[in-house]
């Protein structure tokens, strides 16, 4: 797994769908952005991820796959 350049989780079936590490925030997407972290958390990403881990793989979305 890469840091901080790229959090998307990809896989041969879907992406996978992450949660935002900060313990008191709910965003969930395919990545966490630079822009996220900054406007919601006044932080930057790599900051953040140092203090509250990577973000958290919560399912695979199988809609969002390449190619369907």
């Amino acid at each position: 797994m890469q840091t901080s350049q790229m959090t998307q989780f990809a896989s041969g079936n879907g992406i996978a769908i992450v949660k935002c590490p900060h313990p008191d925030c709910d965003h969930k997407g395919t990545f966490i952005s630079r822009v996220h972290c900054r406007i919601h958390h006044q932080i930057e990403r790599d900051e953040m991820f140092k203090k509250y881990g990577e973000p958290i793989k919560v399912k695979l979305n199988y809609a969002l796959r390449r190619g369907s």
